[in-house]
C-alpha cells in the first residue's frame, strides 16, 4: 500500500502491528530477498504481504534477471491436485508415482519459485504449498538445493476474499513475513530505467514520461486506495505500467494522447475520472515528446524544436531522458539513415555542449544494448548514419565544438595554457 493509502486506513490496530511483522518498503524487501539469494539461504521463506498492485511479483522477476535465474510462477488459487501432479500407471505392486509439471525446477538448475496469492487457494492447495515449506518438495519431487522459494499474498482484511493463514503457527515458523508498500521516490527511481518495461519491449523502456510527470506533480495518485475500496478500477504501480504501455502504443498509432480514444483506453485501466485527469494534464502541458517525433519531425522552424529547446531549460532531467531515449530508439528501431539524418544533426547541434559530448557515449551504450559493434547490422547501420550526417555543415560544427571543449579541458587538467599567437601584435 502506498503511504497515502495507509494514511486513509480505518482507525484501529494496523495489520502489521496486529501480527507483529515488520513493515518495509518494497525496495527494502527486495534487498532482503537479494541477500538470501546471494548467500544461498533457503531456510526461512520470505513472504511479502501487500495490497493489490504494489509490484511484488515484478520486483521478484527483476531479482531473477539480476541473478540469471529462471522463475517458476505458481498461482496457488489455481494449484489443484491435478496442477500439482498427475498419477501415473501403477506398477506390478499396485503402486503409482505422481508426475509433476514439466516447468518445475530441474536438479542443478538455479530458480526462484514464486507462490503467488498463497492465501487465495483452497485448503488442499495451501496444504501442498506447506509441503514445499516443510520438505522442499511434494510426492517424489524435491526442489534443487539452490532454488529459493518466495511467497506473495494480500492481507486477510475485509477487502480480499482470502483464506486466513496469519494465525497458523506451522506456517509462521517457516515463513519470514514482511508487510511491504511502495513510496513514490522508490517507484520513480525504478520508473525511469529500462527495467520498468522490460517485459513489454525488447530491451526494455522507461515509464512513459507523461505518467512520471503527472505522478511527480500528484504523488498521491500512485495508489488510489479510495477507488479500490469503492470497487472501482484504481491506479496503482501495476496499472500505471499498463497505462504507460498504452500511451506508447497510442503514440505509435499516431493517436493524440488527450483524445477521446486515448481517454477510453486509459479509463479501462485506472477508471474514467483518473483517465480524464491524465488526458487533461497531457493536453494542458503538451510537452510530451517521443524519440520518434524528434527523428522525423525536428525541423529548424518546427513547433517541436521550440518545445525541445524549452525542455532544455526545465529541471528534473526530462531533457536528458529524451536524449537517451533518442539514442536507444536509433539502435533499437534502426530507422532509415538518410531519412532521420537531417533531424538528428539539428537535434544534436542544438544540445548544450555538456549534453552533446555525452551523446556519443549514449549512442555507444545503445549500440551495446542491442547487439554491440560486432553485430554486422549495427556496424553497417553506424557507417550509413555517419555517412548521412556528413552531408550537413552542422555536423562539422558539432564535432568542432566538442573537440574544442575537449582540448580546453585537457589543458586545464594538465596545467597548460593556450600559447600566444606570434602573428598577433601585442
Amino acid at each position: 500500500m502506498s503511504n497515502v493509502a495507509q494514511e486513509k486506513m480505518p482507525m484501529g490496530e494496523a495489520y502489521w502491528d496486529r501480527y507483529g511483522i515488520p513493515r518495509m518498503t518494497l525496495t527494502e524487501a527486495l534487498w532482503q530477498i537479494d541477500l538470501s539469494i546471494e548467500m544461498e539461504q533457503t531456510r526461512g521463506v520470505w513472504c511479502l504481504i501487500s495490497e493489490a498492485g504494489e509490484g511484488k511479483s515484478q520486483g521478484i522477476h527483476q531479482l531473477a534477471r539480476k541473478h540469471k535465474r529462471r522463475v517458476v510462477d505458481i498461482r496457488t488459487s489455481q494449484f489443484s491436485m491435478i496442477g500439482a501432479g498427475v498419477p501415473q500407471r501403477a506398477d506390478e505392486t499396485g503402486h503409482f508415482k505422481i508426475a509433476i509439471p514439466n516447468d518445475y525446477p530441474k536438479q542443478g538448475e538455479k530458480c526462484i519459485l514464486i507462490f503467488d496469492e498463497i492465501n487465495q487457494g483452497q485448503q488442499h492447495a495451501i496444504a501442498l504449498f506447506f509441503k514445499f515449506l516443510e520438505d522442499r518438495g511434494i510426492y517424489d519431487y524435491t526442489l534443487p538445493d539452490d532454488c529459493v522459494i518466495v511467497a506473495l499474498m494480500n492481507p486477510s482484511t475485509a477487502g480480499y476474499n482470502v483464506t486466513k493463514i496469519e494465525t497458523n503457527s506451522a506456517f509462521n515458523r517457516r515463513l519470514m513475513k514482511a508487510y511491504v508498500y511502495n513510496t513514490f521516490s522508490d517507484w520513480k527511481k525504478h520508473a525511469v530505467t529500462p527495467e520498468f518495461h522490460y517485459t513489454d519491449f525488447d530491451g526494455g523502456r522507461p515509464c512513459h514520461p507523461m505518467v512520471v510527470r503527472l505522478l511527480t506533480a500528484s504523488p498521491a495518485m500512485l495508489y488510489t486506495a479510495k477507488d479500490r475500496d469503492g470497487n472501482k478500477q484504481f491506479a496503482c504501480p501495476a496499472t500505471w505500467q499498463t497505462v504507460s504501455l498504452s500511451l506508447y502504443n497510442l503514440e505509435k498509432a499516431k493517436v493524440d494522447l488527450h483524445s477521446e480514444k486515448a481517454e477510453l483506453r486509459l479509463g479501462a485501466s485506472i477508471n474514467t475520472v483518473n483517465a480524464r485527469m491524465l488526458c487533461e494534464f497531457i493536453k494542458n502541458n503538451e510537452i510530451i515528446i517521443s524519440p520518434e517525433a524528434v527523428l522525423y519531425d525536428y525541423k529548424p522552424k518546427s513547433k517541436l524544436r521550440n518545445r525541445v529547446l524549452d525542455l532544455q531549460k526545465e529541471s528534473g532531467g526530462d531533457y536528458t531522458s529524451l536524449v537517451n531515449e533518442v539514442a536507444q530508439f536509433i539502435f533499437r528501431e534502426k530507422p532509415e539513415a538518410q531519412t532521420i539524418s537531417p533531424q538528428l544533426v539539428q537535434f544534436w547541434h542544438d544540445m548544450p555542449v555538456e549534453q552533446a559530448q555525452p551523446f556519443y557515449q549514449m549512442l555507444d551504450a545503445a549500440c551495446q544494448a542491442h547487439g554491440g559493434i560486432n553485430d554486422t547490422k549495427n556496424l553497417e547501420y553506424m557507417k550509413a548514419l555517419t555517412t548521412a550526417n556528413r552531408q550537413y555543415p552542422l555536423w562539422k560544427e558539432i564535432n568542432d565544438r566538442i573537440n574544442r571543449i575537449h582540448d580546453e579541458q585537457e589543458k586545464k587538467i594538465h596545467g597548460r595554457t593556450q600559447s600566444k599567437d606570434p602573428m598577433v601584435s601585442p
